[in-house]
């Protein structure tokens, strides 16, 4: 009996699980945007006067040393 109920609560699981809903490009990316407010605009002041601001602007590659 305890096994016939494992048996049944995973096959139900299974098919379940298995069933495919179809998501546009369009409605993932509409839920994108009003999930997470994306595309984000951050700005960040670089100072490039300021050594530690210059230095962290080349290590990340931001800029081509010449």
């Amino acid at each position: 009996m305890k096994r016939s109920t494992i048996f049944l609560i995973v096959i139900s699981l299974l098919i379940v699980s298995c069933g495919s809903k179809k998501l546009s490009r369009e409605d993932a990316l509409r839920l994108v945007r009003e999930g997470k407010q994306y595309p984000k605009i951050i700005d960040f002041d670089i100072f490039c006067s300021d050594p530690l601001d210059a230095k962290k602007v080349c290590m990340q590659g931001l800029k081509q040393q010449d």
